[in-house]
């Protein structure tokens, strides 16, 4: 094991889509973020990752932009281009060595305790819900939710308004007034039970 302090540099990764590693004022904000995670041996925050692009040829982007960051993060990560963990950011060859032990990030164990995704948690309620649920019946399930119940009691709609988005996103479907998982078969009497309700 080798602290990720003491680790030798990072050998640059094989990546047909970066042709240089250095970032200049013509970098993609993608690349420059695969660049900047690809070049450590320890996780970065969204925030610690900002604030190093902040210091660098694409400042202004950054500036401009702000939440563009968070778009190219969710882009990257859904495409394993980079790998989150919990609040954490690496390129996926630094997480595989440190998730084997070959390196140690002293906040990559503190980062799995962190609270979950909310989208995380509706899916976690639905797959133990066969017949599906209502948005009232997940709102309520929610509302006692150690992370997320004082948000749900306080602001109703942002179950609504997530749940929107995930059936948007194809994450799960909704049939009638009830939400299932996206791969979950409904059968038709399920189905026409949740239309009548």
């Amino acid at each position: 094991m080798v602290l990720a302090q003491d680790a030798a540099p990072l050998e640059k990764p094989k990546d047909a889509s970066l042709t240089e590693w250095v970032i200049t004022d013509n970098t993609t904000l993608a690349a420059a973020v695969k660049i900047s995670l690809g070049l450590q041996v320890v996780g970065r925050t969204t925030m610690e990752l900002s604030s190093h692009l902040k210091q660098t040829a694409i400042r202004a982007k950054i500036v401009r932009s702000p939440g563009a960051i968070y778009t190219v993060i969710k882009r990257l990560v859904d495409l394993e281009e980079i790998v989150k963990h919990g609040t954490l950011l690496y390129a996926p060859s630094v997480y595989q060595r440190v998730k084997s032990g070959e390196l140690i990030d002293p906040r990559f164990a503190a980062a799995r305790d962190t609270k979950p995704d909310f989208r995380t948690v509706v899916l976690e309620a639905l797959s133990g819900a066969p017949r599906g649920l209502t948005a009232g019946e997940l709102r309520d399930q929610l509302s006692t939710h150690p992370d997320y119940g004082a948000r749900v009691s306080a602001r109703p709609n942002y179950v609504y308004n997530s749940l929107s988005r995930m059936v948007e996103s194809t994450q799960i479907k909704r049939v009638g007034t009830r939400y299932y998982l996206s791969d979950a078969e409904v059968a038709p009497s399920q189905n026409e039970e949740a239309t009548l309700i």
